[in-house]
């Protein structure tokens, strides 16, 4: 993964190195946390978080990422909240995909969002509601 300011100025900053795929998803509100989800061969996808040091100033220096979430089921697409405490994602563990929340950084437990499959978690900035989409259900 790497880190490029939106306007394209800049240096390009190579923020992780696997042979694995990684899907960017979420900044912490403090800027000082990355939620990413990556796929390991003969693995289920895991809800992955890179510590960050730095600023826009002095420059974005990554650290270790950290396993957040690993199961064998799927889990991905994680989304911080406003407030930084909770990290919304998605896992298939029901046999269909959910939308889960949890305490970040943790421990704690687990809450299903969710009544019929869903996607694309994400929080609103200005309220206490929490959106994502599912499938339309007609008769």
């Amino acid at each position: 993964m790497y880190l490029q300011r939106s306007d394209g100025t800049g240096e390009v900053v190579r923020l992780t190195e696997s042979p694995n795929p990684q899907w960017p998803s979420s900044w912490h509100p403090s800027g000082k946390y990355l939620a990413f989800f990556e796929s390991a061969p003969g693995k289920a996808t895991d809800l992955m978080i890179l510590p960050l040091e730095g600023d826009e100033a002095t420059g974005w220096k990554p650290g270790k990422p950290l396993t957040f979430l690993s199961t064998t089921f799927t889990e991905s697409s994680g989304m911080f909240s406003p407030d930084g405490r909770w990290m919304a994602y998605l896992s298939n563990e029901s046999g269909r995909t959910d939308v889960f929340v949890r305490p970040f950084p943790g421990p704690g437990g687990k809450w299903q969002i969710s009544t019929a499959p869903g996607d694309d978690p994400t929080w609103s900035r200005t309220s206490n509601e929490f959106f994502f989409w599912t499938p339309q259900i007609c008769d």
